[in-house]
Order: structure tokens, then sequence, then C-alpha cells
């Protein structure tokens, strides 16, 4: 299940590039975000769980979503217009590292440890090293939307802490409910800020955004859930190594994407910040055991 998982969430970047042959980053969040919606929303009503009732949860689901979903897709659509999958998924990376420092500034329990700071700086010398041999019209061209990859790290970081509040609540009935707000959201923003997507959508994007809204969306939801249940986070945290692997690699095969030596290292500097800080929280004995 957790290989199955790393696949659909790793091989998004490379059906995002696809997709966006033919579909704007704003929509094709939209889209990707309407299917996922829909399908968990069935979801919930065949296993019998129902979705929230009172306004305030419905607001936490909201702002889950705005953070989680929302920002980051588009953001990371918007920035594979202009830099390579690979480099997307490398950044994408960053995102435990991220989540230590909104766990740290936003928990009491969650705080910093050497370890975990010292992956952090690792972590950082990787993004670094990514950006760094770039020359001046490059960075002016890729920099921005590298930064935006980033960007879209810290919200995923930020929605993980923020479904702590909603631990009470069953996890089917909260993906369904984030996914439902994420595209009442969406949506309209999309109908806003960008044109409808130019007819005819080739066979190839629109395949690719159905994949990215049935699996990388909607399934993967449910695996995450069912994984989360059976063996907890910490075995979940596993795909924090795998996801990148394979964006990399899908990046490279499929899509003909080179793979320097500077985007080696860097890759190699965020994972191995991501191992340090996970292994030093991972020794740490809980409060109280």
């Amino acid at each position: 299940m957790l290989l199955a998982l790393s696949l659909m969430w790793g091989s998004s970047f490379m059906f995002i590039e696809l997709a966006l042959v033919s579909i704007g980053p704003i929509w094709l969040a939209a889209a990707r975000i309407g299917i996922a919606a829909a399908l968990l929303w069935a979801f919930a009503r065949l296993m019998g769980h129902r979705l929230p009732q009172d306004r305030r949860t419905w607001q936490r689901a909201a702002g889950i979503a705005l953070v989680g979903l929302v920002l980051p897709f588009p953001l990371i659509g918007w920035a594979q217009q202009g830099i390579e999958s690979n480099q997307a998924a490398i950044i994408m990376a960053f995102t435990p590292l991220s989540t230590l420092v909104m766990a740290h500034l936003l928990t009491d329990e969650e705080k910093f440890t050497r370890g975990r700071v010292a992956g952090l700086v690792l972590g950082l010398f990787g993004v670094a090293l990514l950006l760094g041999g770039a020359g001046r019209e490059e960075l002016m061209v890729a920099g921005p939307r590298q930064f935006a990859v980033f960007l879209a790290t810290l919200g995923y970081a930020y929605s993980s802490i923020l479904l702590r509040d909603m631990a009470h609540i069953s996890p089917v009935s909260v993906s369904a409910a984030v996914m439902i707000a994420a595209a009442v959201i969406t949506v309209p923003i999309a109908m806003v800020f960008e044109p409808l997507p130019r007819a005819p959508i080739g066979p190839m994007a629109g395949g690719a955004t159905l994949f990215l809204g049935i699996f990388s969306s909607a399934l993967a939801t449910v695996l995450m859930v069912q994984l989360i249940n059976r063996i907890g986070v910490t075995f979940m945290s596993m795909n924090n190594y795998l996801v990148p692997a394979i964006g990399v690699v899908w990046g490279t095969v499929l899509l003909n994407e080179v793979v320097t030596g500077q985007t080696f290292g860097a890759f190699a500097l965020i994972l191995a910040g991501v191992a340090l800080a996970s292994f030093r929280a991972r020794r740490r004995p809980p409060k109280g055991g």
C-alpha cells in the first residue's frame, strides 16, 4: 500500500507536466480537486460516513483546504510551466522539514532538537545547491518557480498541523469535507483568474488530469487513511523518501529530463536532512514512556 501510494504521489509531477500542455495551472487544480471531491463524497456515503454537520468543522476544513490544496496545487502547476518535473519533485522532498518548522512554531509538543535542526540545515543547503549553479538569466526564470514549489511545501506542512484539530472526526469524513471545500473555493478562483482551457483538450492532457484526480488525489487519500489506521504515522513517513525519488525517475525515464550532478547532489542533501531529522525524532522516547 505504501508503494502504491508513493507511486501515485511520485508520478503526479509527470502527469502535471503532461496536463499543462492543454490546461492552465489553476483549472488543472480545480479539475483534479473536483474529481477527487466527487469520488471521496461517494466513497464516504458508500462506507456510511456522514459529512460534518456543524459550521465550525466546515470552517476548519475550508482552512485546511485553502493552505493544503487550493494554494499548493496551482503553485506547483505554475512552477512546472518553467521548471522540469524532477526539480519540482526534489523541492517537494523538503515538505517534512517544513513540517518540523511549523510544528516547532505552532505546537507545544514538537519542538526543535539538535537532530532536527541539523536535518533542516542540510535540507536548506540542498535547496540552495539546486538554485546556486544557475546563471543569472536562468535564475530569473526558474528561481521564482522553484520558490513557488517551496511555498507549496509550507502549505502542505501547515495543513498537516491544522489536521491535528480534526482527529476526533472520521478520517474519511474529514478527507471528503476538505476536498469538497477545496472544490468550492478553487472553481470560482479559476473562473475569475484564468481563461477556460482551449478545446479540444487532447487525450494525453485529459488522461493526465483524470489520473491526478482519481489516483493522486482521491485514491491516494483513501490509502493514506488506511495506512495510518493500520500501521501508524511513523511508517507513513517513509513516503518522504519514496515520493521524490519516484518523481525524479519518472521525469528522467519518461520525459527525457536530465538529472545533472548538481541536481543529484541537491536531492541527496535534502533526503539526508529528512533522514537525520526523522531518525532523531524516532529515537527520542515519548513523554511518560
